[in-house]
């Protein structure tokens, strides 16, 4: 009876130790958009950034939360360096097309 006592308090430990690493990592993958957005006022942008952060507290695994951080941020630092490469070029039809 001791032993099996022992067990289910290590699996108790266990599941607690993974669900805080679980929380961790969302709080750092959150904290990582919000520092890819900073001053970011483009709505398309910030569309990507909020669904993500949504989608990573959904996140039930850590390479879940890993993988939906990355492609977020990938995808808004895609989006950064088109809105700063078009800045200054004056023809609407290049810029509508960008």
């Amino acid at each position: 009876m001791k032993k099996l006592l022992t067990f289910f308090a290590a699996l108790t430990l266990c599941a607690g130790l993974w669900a805080n690493e679980l929380e961790n990592a969302k709080t750092a993958a959150v904290d990582e958009i919000d520092l890819a957005i900073v001053g970011v006022t483009d709505t398309d942008i910030l569309a990507i950034a909020n669904t993500a952060k949504t989608d990573i507290n959904a996140a039930t695994t850590k390479e879940d939360v890993e993988t939906i951080k990355t492609l977020a941020i990938a995808k808004i630092s895609a989006l950064v360096t088109i809105l700063t490469a078009r800045q200054g070029i004056q023809n609407t039809e290049i810029n509508m097309m960008i």
